[in-house]
C-alpha cells in the first residue's frame, strides 16, 4: 500500500516513481526515514506518466520553515502540481501519437509512389512488348496464308511437312497473342 511504501527508507523520488501516484512529505515527520540530501522541510511529487509507465517526475521542494501550523504546501498546490502532471504526460503522448501518425504517413506515400512506380513500369513493358510481338504475329499470319495459297495449287507428297509449318506458325500466332 501507499503508507507502507513510505514508511521504508530510501529516495523520495524513488518511492513515488515505484507509487506512480502524487506524494507529499513532509521531512521533519521523525516516524519517516527519506534520504533528504538537500535538507528540505518538505516536498510534492507527481509521476509523469505515458503509455501507464512512470517516466519522470515532477516536484516542488520547499526549503523554508512553514507559514502555517501543520502544513508546508495547501491542497491546491498538490492538485496543481498532479494537474501539469498529467497536462505533460498528455503532452507527451500526442507528441508520441503525431509522431507515429506522420510515420505511417510517410510509409503510405512511400508504398504509393511504388505502387505508381509498378503500375508505369508494366505499362512500359506491356507496351514495349506489344510492337515486337505484334511483327511477330502478323509476319507468321502472312507466312501462313502463302502456305494455304500454295496447298491450293499443288497436292503434292510434301502436304503433311505444309501442314507440319502451318500448325507451328498456328502456335506462334496464339503464344504472341497470349
Amino acid at each position: 500500500s501507499m503508507e507502507d511504501a513510505l514508511k521504508r527508507p530510501g529516495s523520495a523520488y524513488l518511492r513515488t516513481l515505484q507509487l506512480a501516484q502524487p506524494v507529499m512529505i513532509d521531512f521533519t515527520d521523525t516516524t519517516r526515514q527519506y534520504a533528504n540530501p538537500h535538507n528540505l522541510e518538505a516536498a510534492i511529487y507527481a509521476p509523469v506518466m505515458m503509455n501507464s509507465k512512470v517516466v519522470g517526475l515532477l516536484g516542488i521542494e520547499r526549503e523554508r520553515p512553514r507559514d502555517e501550523p501543520g502544513t508546508f504546501f495547501p491542497l491546491w498546490s498538490i492538485q496543481l502540481l498532479t494537474a501539469l502532471a498529467r497536462l505533460t504526460s498528455m503532452t507527451l503522448e500526442k507528441t508520441m501519437l503525431l509522431a507515429s501518425v506522420t510515420q505511417w504517413q510517410d510509409e503510405a506515400s512511400t508504398a504509393q509512389k511504388l505502387l505508381y512506380q509498378k503500375e508505369e513500369f508494366l505499362s512500359l513493358a506491356a507496351h514495349e512488348l506489344k510492337n515486337p510481338l505484334t511483327a511477330i504475329r502478323g509476319q507468321a499470319q502472312i507466312l501462313r496464308r502463302r502456305i494455304n495459297r500454295s496447298l491450293h495449287l499443288q497436292v503434292e507428297a510434301g502436304e503433311e511437312e505444309m501442314s507440319d509449318l502451318l500448325k507451328s506458325l498456328g502456335s506462334i500466332e496464339r503464344q504472341t497473342h497470349r
